[in-house]
Formats: C-alpha cells, structure tokens, sequence
C-alpha cells in the first residue's frame, strides 16, 4: 500500500488520485493494524505532493459513518452510491484508520503547510472524535505520539 501512496504522490492527474484514495479506504481491512497502518502511511505519501486533495478526501471519507442504509422510498439511491456500507465495529476501525492517515498526512506534508493545515483540519476533526472515543486503542495512541512528537513540531516551527 505505501508504493501505491508513493505512485499516487507522483501522479499529476488528481481525479485519478481521488479515485485511487477512495478505492484504497475501500479496500483496506481497517480491523487489521498492518493494512491500517499501510493504508494510512499511503495516505500520508500522496499528501507529501497532494495536500488538500487528500486533506478533502479524508473529510469526505469521514462523512461516510453518516451513510446508514435507508428503508425510504429512495433508499435505493444511497444504495447505489459508490460507498460500502460499515458495521459499528468496522466504522469504529475506520475511524481510527482516518485518525491515523490525518497523522501521517501531518507527518509527510511540506513543512510550510503543516501550521495552517493544523488547525484548520486536523485537530478539529481529532477533536470531534477524542471528545467521545468508542474504543480506545493503545497502538493507535502511540503512533499519532509518534507522528506529531515534541522534536517533529520543533523542527517545523521555528520561534
């Protein structure tokens, strides 16, 4: 997976690499740290070169746990969307794999950028989700303390 984020990080065609971020969520078994941990790293790669396209994406990725399916009169169009359809347990682990790719996207961004970026996106959406955690999971806790460790902030910000 993170060959595809490094190929993706090349690729100046950004339709193609929003297609292939949608596809890599779908794809990955978020229950499992190894494919969360590449998927997220993925993530990370491509928004070295491609930023807000994968800052945009990963919100949009997001509003997926508000998808439920519908038993309506046009249930069936949510049907047809291009989204799979979580369990709790798997949007739980969706979610973690969101919260980690945010800090691999804040670790492997250009450094200009990272500030800004920040607070704009980043914390705002951690924020919303460590206000009420589902489940707390340890491994997860140490690589976001890994990405966004007190030496990697001082090297960014510069008094």
């Amino acid at each position: 997976m993170r060959c595809l984020g490094g190929a993706l990080s090349l690729t100046t065609n950004t339709s193609f690499v929003v297609d292939h971020l949608v596809l890599l969520f779908r794809c990955t078994s978020h229950a499992q740290q190894a494919e969360r941990t590449g998927c997220a790293q993925a993530i990370g790669f491509c928004a070295s070169t491609h930023t807000d396209l994968v800052l945009t994406e990963l919100e949009n990725i997001a509003k997926w746990e508000n998808l439920k399916k519908s038993s309506g009169l046009f249930g069936f169009i949510k049907d047809a969307m291009p989204y799979k359809q979580y369990t709790d347990q798997e949007m739980v682990s969706l979610r973690a794999t969101i919260m980690l790719s945010y800090g691999y996207v804040v670790y492997y961004c250009p450094t200009d950028v990272v500030t800004q970026r920040l607070e704009q996106t980043v914390l705002v959406f951690l924020r919303r989700y460590m206000e009420n955690p589902r489940e707390c999971n340890g491994t997860f806790h140490l690589g976001i303390e890994d990405i966004l460790h007190v030496d990697r902030c001082l090297q960014i910000i510069t008094f």
